[in-house]
């Protein structure tokens, strides 16, 4: 028989999260999304990320 442990209310949980669910036209939370999604260029922070072909950091 499996052992499970007891779950406490001071526990995190992870719970999914469904954006084109949660996010409502109109909102900030929406425009925020769809800004950094569609309208900014975002290259500029590919170079930053650790891992990524080409990376540089600190110059």
């Amino acid at each position: 028989m499996a052992k499970y442990k007891k779950t406490t209310s001071n526990q995190g949980k992870l719970l999914p999260v469904y954006l084109s669910k949660q996010l409502l036209p109109g909102t900030f939370e929406f425009t925020l999304n769809h800004l950094i999604d569609n309208e900014l260029d975002l290259a500029v922070f590919l170079g930053l990320v650790e891992g990524f072909p080409g990376h540089r950091i600190g110059g």
